[in-house]
């Protein structure tokens, strides 16, 4: 699909263009992050403009991303196969926390609910031990230290959220030695770790999709089936789940109401569905939103993710619960990062901005210091609290769900 809508943009990492998490900083509400195939995208000014920082200075890992959090002081914290690294200078620098070579695969990240100074990541150990733990990194840096015991050896980690009413409570989806989904939950923030069947559709992949926010029972999950992706509920902590919807296609837009009472859901192809938490009673919206990438609900708009050839924009802001969107940001008034040249980005970014600002259309007048005066436009409200750097991809794998954690 995404070559049908850009068939001659790939990125020198062999991806077309498209953004894939949209992240919200915790204490700066015009502070956004996000995540695309060519870079991050940090905006300040509640997304009227955003500024591109390459692969290379964050810590490129060709075609996979990063698990990223925006912590209180707007740092960001961003695990990799093999480093976890913590942004400085406002982006232009990043510096790992291990002292030697890391010994860890980092795949997954959520911020800390009891403390947005420190995220938590889960990993699994690259040395004989093989266990998969969870660890908590720290703005002020420092190495990761663990939390609690480790998970096991014998299950392959693949999300993790931590209750936002509960924070002793956390959850680990993961596949199990038999292939069959498991989800691992901790009520005393990961001494131990009980070890739950996720049925029916144990066979597929889950992918924690949020808590709600005020009940640390209730828990949404994301299913990776062969041709439709499907929507879990439990109200009991794991217990039991229950099917309440499914989509055509990869759901790759998840996102729950700061109240928990509204959720959005949808993918490329399948445009968009909003329901109540109440029914469930899930209504497509009449938004033409072809190619939908990520969600993020806001304090005051749904955010969403798109390909702006096919929908319009790069991101979008809803005010009537999904039922339209404004133009928020479009790429083509992206710029880069101005850093010092003997910075991190600096040392690697300029070198690679011509090829990326061309596969995206950006006009080449746009440097750094240069004014844009495209056709973004600021949130309807004023500044949405805690959107970070932006993050959104059409991603071609179904196995790319994140996060959203289009999270959270």
């Amino acid at each position: 699909m995404a070559s049908l809508v850009w068939p001659a943009a790939a990125l020198a990492n062999g991806r077309f263009p498209s953004a894939n998490q949209l992240l919200i900083d915790p204490a700066d509400s015009s502070h956004f992050v996000l995540r695309a195939t060519y870079g991050l995208l940090s905006s300040h000014d509640a997304g009227r403009s955003f500024e591109w920082l390459c692969e290379d200075a964050v810590g490129n890992q060709g075609d996979a991303d990063p698990a990223l959090v925006v912590l209180e002081d707007g740092t960001v914290a961003a695990g990799f196969a093999r480093d976890l690294r913590l942004s400085q200078s406002g982006g232009c620098g990043w510096s790992s926390l291990f002292s030697a070579s890391p010994k860890e695969n980092f795949i997954d990240a959520t911020l800390d609910p009891s403390d947005p100074r420190q995220a938590l990541f889960l990993s699994r150990r690259l040395d004989s031990t093989h266990q998969v733990r969870v660890v908590v990194a720290s703005q002020a840096g420092g190495e990761p230290a663990p939390l609690g015991n480790a998970l096991g050896d014998d299950v392959s980690p693949l999300t993790l959220e931590v209750a936002p009413s509960l924070s002793d409570r956390i959850y680990v989806s993961a596949v199990g030695g038999d292939l069959t989904s498991l989800l691992l939950r901790s009520d005393d923030r990961g001494q131990t770790w009980q070890r739950l069947p996720i049925q029916p559709n144990e066979a597929l992949p889950a992918y924690i999709a949020a808590v709600d926010p005020s009940d640390a029972a209730r828990l949404y999950l994301r299913l990776d089936g062969p041709t439709e992706d499907v929507l879990m509920l439990s109200d009991d902590a794991g217990e039991t789940f229950t099917e309440v919807f499914s989509i055509s296609g990869d759901m790759l837009g998840f996102a729950l109401s700061p109240d928990g009472e509204k959720v959005a859901l949808g993918g490329p192809g399948a445009g968009l569905f909003v329901a109540s938490t109440d029914d469930f009673d899930f209504q497509p919206s009449p938004a033409p939103l072809a190619n939908l990438s990520c969600l993020r609900w806001a304090s005051n708009a749904l955010l969403a993710c798109a390909n702006e050839k096919s929908d319009g924009f790069t991101l979008g802001a809803s005010t009537d619960a999904g039922q339209s969107f404004a133009p928020l940001f479009h790429v083509n008034d992206l710029k880069p990062l101005a850093c010092d040249a003997a910075s991190d980005a600096g040392a690697v970014c300029p070198a690679a901005w011509p090829s990326v600002a061309q596969t995206l259309g950006v006009p080449t007048a746009a440097r750094p210091g240069s004014d844009s005066s495209g056709c973004s436009c600021a949130l309807p409200g004023g500044p949405v609290r805690g959107v970070t750097w932006l993050g959104c991809l059409s991603v071609l794998g179904a196995c790319l769900l994140r996060r959203a954690k289009a999270r959270r």
